[in-house]
């Protein structure tokens, strides 16, 4: 009997860890496909809609199963952040389910050599001259001081196409912009396997 309830505590214990496991952590989402920045938060954040992260786990695909209003938006820094910061959502993938606040959106330039970028702090759509990008993937600790912005294709927006040059001198390409997306985890658990038959909940 003691066994028993050993047992039956540890398993308590490791679904109480189970449950917080992730939580406080911060991811960093693209939309997938690309979605227009202008559009209503639960719009593009739809319940169905798929979500790419590219960080801490590269790679995974998230799946849009609620998009509530928003906690807080003290953080917000401008009209567009104030429509999405601290927004709620809730996403899964195969194996997890999680409640996330949105924390920051901002555009993610795809540069020809592979890097992954996101402006710093305040940015321009229209001029990234001056701005400071940070590297989403691979390297998430370097940093790019935008000397210059050459719109390459006229359209008067930072966009794919366009070439830039770096304070260090070097050049580069965007080559596609995505809309990314800051998140805190605020709860994180294993999805629960489904019964045959049986509708989910």
């Amino acid at each position: 009997m003691r066994f028993r309830i050993a047992l039956l505590i540890s398993l308590c214990a490791l679904m109480m860890v189970a449950a917080v496991a992730g939580a406080g952590q911060r991811m960093v989402l693209q939309a997938q496909p690309k979605v227009a920045q202008e559009q209503d938060p639960c719009d593009i954040f739809y319940v169905c809609s798929y979500w790419h992260e590219l960080s801490p786990n590269y790679c995974t695909i998230w799946h849009v199963i609620y998009c509530g209003p928003a906690i807080d938006q003290a953080a917000a820094s401008n009209d567009l952040e104030k429509a999405f910061v601290g927004r709620q959502l809730r996403i899964e993938n195969r194996s997890d389910v999680r409640s996330i606040k949105i924390s920051r959106v901002a555009p993610q330039y795809h540069l020809a050599s592979g890097a992954v970028v996101e402006p710093q702090g305040e940015w321009n759509s229209r001029d990234a001259g001056g701005e400071l990008w940070g590297e989403v993937k691979p390297n998430v600790k370097r940093s790019y001081r935008v000397a210059g912005w050459e719109d390459s294709n006229a359209d008067g927006i930072v966009s794919a196409g366009d070439r830039v040059t770096f304070g260090d001198g070097t050049r580069s390409q965007i080559t596609a912009v995505r809309f990314g997306v800051e998140a805190d985890v605020i709860e994180s658990h294993p999805r629960a396997p489904e019964t045959p038959g049986k509708p989910r909940q």
